[in-house]
């Protein structure tokens, strides 16, 4: 048993208009989605940003270092610059300006900002805290991978 198919010109012409409106709309539909992705990655890099510069904690910006050299080398050439000062707060002054000029020249900009000067807000001398520094640094990574169960476990820990 044979059969043929035989279809008039006309159902040939509107399966042909039928298949470029489904093709077409495939295409739009896939331009539509590469576009909102790229705007999607767009934003969400930006949000990065806001979001790093708002939960900024200080284990961040904690920085260690021995003092014992620095502070000698200070007591015999900085330390009348700071007159009337007592030397614990006149070696923190000292500190900090020394630290806020190497950064404003050593440190490019990252582009985000429009910064002429570095400036910092505090400086602590603390003695023997690695365990803090540990937990503060933990408590870091915690924010940084929105691990906010094991955030919680960090600040009670602190």
């Amino acid at each position: 048993m044979q059969y043929q198919c035989f279809q008039s010109n006309e159902l040939l012409e509107q399966k042909r208009k039928d298949a470029a409106i489904i093709s077409g709309t495939s295409v739009f539909s896939a331009l539509f989605f590469m576009i909102t992705i790229y705007y999607m990655r767009q934003a969400t890099a930006l949000n990065k940003v806001d979001w790093d510069v708002a939960s900024v904690t200080a284990g961040d910006y904690t920085v260690e270092f021995d003092t014992l050299e620095i502070f000698n080398k200070f007591k015999q050439t900085d330390f009348q610059r700071y007159a009337g000062d007592s030397i614990g707060l006149a070696f923190e002054k000292f500190i900090c300006s020394e630290l806020e000029r190497i950064l404003t020249e050593q440190v490019p900009s990252q582009g985000y900002e429009n910064v002429s000067r570095v400036r910092i807000a505090d400086i602590q001398f603390t003695y023997k805290n690695a365990v803090l520094i540990k937990l503060l640094t933990k408590r870091g990574t915690c924010i940084k991978n929105a691990d906010w169960a094991g955030l919680k476990k960090a600040d009670a820990e602190v």
